[in-house]
């Protein structure tokens, strides 16, 4: 979680999550945008003084907790997604990877469920693999954190690409 990752504590986490679960569920209980973006407003000003402070300590006022993206039609639409549903009716060959250091998407969870989800639908030919030392965008990373992207020369790992590689070549 970003906060976690930003330095906030255990119990600033909890805070926090209370937030985010409210403004997610606002999201996705208001179909148009202005009543939507109304109610997201009106969700930060009950907060109190402590609570927005540390809401702006930990920067959970950005990115999908932003009224810019809350207004946007894909954020809602993939709050209310059925992602579980959707790899049960995938077909083709799948090889599921994320990296290790992925603060966004974690591992172990992630990867779980798709490969779950995709052999309870009868894909046969799923695998996956967490890989090493890499960040969410695939890249060779000391930490994982998405401040650090920009710093990496690294585009995408080798490894990535000859993972790829040789699934695809297996396919045969």
């Amino acid at each position: 979680m970003w906060a976690k990752d930003h330095g906030a504590d255990t119990a600033e986490v909890e805070k926090l999550m209370v937030y985010v679960r409210r403004y997610y569920q606002t999201v996705m209980a208001q179909a148009e945008v202005e009543p939507r973006i109304a109610a997201l407003k009106a969700l930060y000003a009950d907060l109190s003084p402590e609570d927005k402070a540390l809401v702006e300590k930990r920067h959970m006022n950005e990115g999908t907790l932003s009224t810019e993206w809350a207004a946007q039609p894909f954020l809602r639409v993939s709050l209310l997604s059925d992602p579980t549903a959707s790899w049960r009716a995938v077909r083709c060959p799948v090889l599921a990877l994320n990296g290790s250091l992925d603060h966004q998407v974690p591992a172990e969870g992630n990867l779980a469920g798709i490969v779950a989800a995709l052999k309870a639908g009868g894909n046969q030919k799923a695998e996956s693999a967490t890989l090493p030392s890499l960040n969410h965008l695939f890249q060779t990373a000391k930490t994982g954190d998405e401040e650090e992207y920009a710093a990496l020369d690294e585009t995408m790992a080798p490894l990535v690409l000859q993972r790829i590689s040789a699934f695809v070549k297996a396919q045969r």
